[in-house]
């Protein structure tokens, strides 16, 4: 038997009855003001998209008790005894952590362009226009996501991006926003979707800060 770790918060965290992967119950391991969330499993829970959306169950029902740092899918430890030696260790940093991200949420946005076309490159007749059109996808996106950082950033705590993920996803970003201030970002995100002729952009969330807990937290 070993204990399967969710995440780490220095709250409440909800309904005793709370149930994770495969209908475990979930327990609360404490360590001085830090509290674990961990259920026991005879073998490691395999990954799926099931055990994940219940993984993500557990954590979105904490954060409404308070700050959460979730921690890598599939992180075990043997005991009770090495899941409060493991708090312990890590104290100051998971303090440091929770702080960081009290009272706020992620809210993701990705844009989307249409299907992809065949690309310019094909046709080119010179080296030079087949590097510029090679290219100019990634320009594109780039300033894509200059002018999404220029307009949303101001809404937000710290921000995160990545461009070109897939051929149709020009940019995919992460925000950290106050709970206070969700409507004041979606409606900024409106806005700018509206003023983009080629690009649509999607909002969704909240999620919990998995991209603000720094390295992702495992034992």
């Amino acid at each position: 038997m070993s204990l399967l770790l969710y995440g780490v918060t220095g709250e409440p965290t909800g309904a005793e009855d709370l149930r994770g992967i495969g209908g475990t119950r979930v327990q609360r391991i404490a360590g001085g003001s830090l509290v674990v969330m961990v259920s026991e499993h005879d073998q490691p829970p395999p990954l799926s998209e099931a055990t994940l959306w219940e993984f993500e169950h557990v954590i979105e029902s904490a954060m409404k008790s308070g700050p959460v740092l979730p921690v890598r899918f599939g992180t075990l430890l043997a005991t009770a005894a090495d899941v409060e030696q493991w708090l312990e260790t890590r104290r100051e940093e998971l303090m440091a952590k929770l702080e960081n991200v009290r009272g706020a949420v992620e809210l993701s946005v990705r844009g989307v362009w249409p299907a992809e076309e065949p690309s310019a490159a094909a046709g080119a007749d010179t080296g030079t226009e087949y590097m510029r059109a090679r290219l100019a996808p990634q320009r594109r996106a780039r300033e894509l996501a200059d002018r999404v950082h220029a307009q949303l950033d101001g809404f937000a705590r710290a921000s995160r991006h990545r461009i070109l993920t897939r051929a149709t996803v020009p940019v995919s970003a992460a925000f950290l926003i106050d709970q206070g201030t969700q409507e004041q970002f979606v409606n900024a995100v409106t806005g700018l979707d509206a003023r983009l002729d080629d690009t649509e952009l999607v909002c969704t969330g909240p999620w919990p800060p998995y991209s603000f807990v720094g390295d992702p937290i495992d034992a």
